[in-house]
């Protein structure tokens, strides 16, 4: 998940939860009333991810490849 994703499902929740939970009478608030104020505010959330790559390991073998002066690549 990336950041940008987190943030947004952390905040549709957020959103959510506080619809929830506010009193009825806030949906009776006239905007356009001078003793209404609004405050924003933005911050920023630190997110730690971690990925899972394929790791090819190579190393050399004993064999019977004359032409590789008895050596084998391998591969785990």
């Amino acid at each position: 998940m990336t950041a940008s994703s987190f943030l947004w499902h952390y905040a549709t929740i957020l959103l959510a939860v506080m619809c929830c939970f506010l009193p009825r009478s806030t949906s009776s608030l006239n905007l356009e009333d001078p003793n209404v104020c609004s405050h924003w505010e933005s911050y920023s959330v630190t997110v730690q991810e971690s990925y899972a790559h394929p790791f090819d390991q190579i190393y050399y073998t004993s064999c019977s490849d004359i032409l590789n002066w008895f050596k084998c690549t391998r591969h785990r």
